[in-house]
């Protein structure tokens, strides 16, 4: 019986990472083996993380003056089985892969169509023309191929006729200058007329600029040239991957700086380094973050930051066994506030007194529970970081859920709790006095997400001593914002998250 297995290629440090968030999305389609050819020393954290995903590896010489492509058209000489399926570091595995095997035994040879681009189309025909000094009597069947081809994803029995000659034309091209780039990619075009072979349709190496990505058919897709952590939509599935491996490999120098992976450097330096996301959860609500705590980690601008969860006494061993995968959350606080009236009252009070406390970022998002993504990235404006508070904007306070027997309206309660502190002198009231009903209609924020500066919220816990004003924690902050004129600013996060 055939042995069969997946090989990738790693030289220096600057597909590491991409190359194991390759592995990492394969792992969930393929259990079978997987081998790692390295050319030269390897980082020791590298071999530690392909170990973890259960994955082999060779080792073969650097071969210095030796073009990367070169050595990437020699690989089937190192390949420990009869058909290899050959990956590139910037590619993902969105499906099972066991019918490209059934495609290598069929036809010995495969590689995958470009975007349904030609042969005689302008940019490949002119790239396999420039060749003609190094195999003239090849360049015309070449040009009557076809497909064009992409060789990011291979196939081959080890006795493919096309290999031995593959190496030869790879290195005779690269010696000749026949092409700047992808030399091992035209070498293989050119000998494709010549020998067995099949050419794979998009779905096995959708291209992330020129493809037709499909969720429901698409099986491979393919991040060439450097854009893997881009604007483009498939770009959110490798930012998924990737976060989700480091979370799941936890290996710390994954995440350091020993990798040269310039555009992967460019996304983590772009994210907030200032921000902690917090959450509260208690037993009634515990169902619910489970439920969406999974899905914040699918969603950009939320799954990149650390997280500080106020579990209450009553699930907080359940929610912090329901968290072990997660090695993003900065903290689990066991929350009580016991001069609180009520559960509610309890819990609102963790994002005032609890984050003052606890939060050591400039800025901390309030996020609910039972908060949906309904986009791939939840954006914050510029004024963010300039803003004491950033949330949705909201055209009413209705009283609820108050035990604390006061009967007067929590906006005058607010007025007169205000009226008493030394950091209000010299402001003036903002509502008519005596408000009737449960429900006043007036300009403010929600909070289901709203972002905080750190500092503004620590002076409001030292404002309110050691109970809210009212029993609640997005009308105080509102308020005492408000009043003071610290900077609010309105961003309409219910474009991203639906409360």
């Amino acid at each position: 019986m055939d042995s069969k297995g997946v090989i990738y290629y790693n030289r220096g440090t600057k597909c590491m990472i991409r190359l194991l968030v390759s592995f990492y999305s394969l792992r969930k389609h393929w259990t079978g083996p997987v081998t790692v050819i390295c050319a030269g020393p390897q980082e020791p954290w590298f071999l530690e993380a392909i170990k973890k995903l259960g994955g082999d590896t060779v080792n073969i010489p650097y071969r210095d003056g030796i073009g990367s492509l070169v050595l990437k058209a020699s690989l089937w000489r190192h390949s420990p089985y009869d058909l290899t399926m050959f990956m590139d570091a910037d590619t993902v595995v969105l499906k099972p892969i066991d019918e490209y095997f059934e495609f290598i035994k069929e036809h010995d040879f495969v590689t995958g169509s470009f975007a349904n681009w030609k042969t005689t189309g302008g940019t490949v025909s002119k790239r396999i023309k420039a060749w003609e000094c190094v195999a003239p009597d090849l360049i015309k069947p070449a040009l009557e191929f076809g497909a064009a081809v992409n060789t990011g994803i291979d196939g081959w029995k080890k006795d493919s006729t096309l290999l031995r000659e593959w190496e030869t034309l790879t290195e005779a091209g690269e010696q000749n200058g026949c092409t700047t780039r992808i030399v091992d990619e035209i070498a293989c075009q050119i000998l494709l007329p010549k020998h067995k072979c099949y050419v794979a349709d998009t779905r096995w190496g959708e291209s992330v600029k020129f493809g037709n990505y499909n969720e429901n058919e698409t099986v491979i897709i393919h991040y060439h040239g450097n854009k893997h952590v881009g604007d483009r939509p498939t770009n959110h599935i490798w930012k998924c991957l990737y976060w989700e491996m480091i979370r799941t490999l936890d290996i710390a120098e994954m995440q350091g700086d020993s990798w040269k992976d310039r555009s992967l450097k460019g996304y983590l330096k772009s994210l907030p380094k200032n921000l902690t996301i917090v959450t509260g959860v208690n037993e009634k609500y515990s169902k619910a973050f489970k439920k969406h705590f999974p899905m914040w980690m699918k969603t950009e601008g939320l799954m990149e930051m650390p997280f500080m969860i106020f579990a209450h006494a009553d699930c907080y061993d359940d929610i912090v066994e329901f968290l072990k995968p997660y090695n993003n959350i900065e903290k689990i606080v066991k929350w009580e506030f016991p001069v609180a009236s009520n559960m509610r009252e309890e819990m609102l009070s963790a994002f005032v007194f609890g984050t003052a406390q606890n939060v050591r970022t400039k800025y901390w998002m309030k996020l609910d529970c039972d908060c949906t993504p309904i986009v791939d990235k939840v954006e914050l404006p510029p004024e963010t970081f300039e803003s004491v508070i950033t949330a949705s904007k909201w055209h009413y306070t209705k009283v609820k859920g108050d035990d604390t027997g006061n009967e007067r309206h929590w906006l005058n309660r607010l007025d007169d709790w205000a009226d008493a502190l030394p950091d209000f002198k010299g402001t003036d009231r903002v509502f008519p006095d005596n408000i009737e009903g449960k429900r006043y209609r007036h300009r403010r924020i929600c909070s289901f997400c709203e972002i905080e500066k750190t500092a503004w919220t620590r002076h409001l816990a030292t404002m309110c001593g050691d109970r809210l004003p009212i029993p609640t924690q997005d009308t105080t902050t509102w308020y005492a914002a408000f009043r003071l004129g610290r900077k609010i600013t309105e961003h309409n996060f219910r474009k991203y998250l639906k409360p």
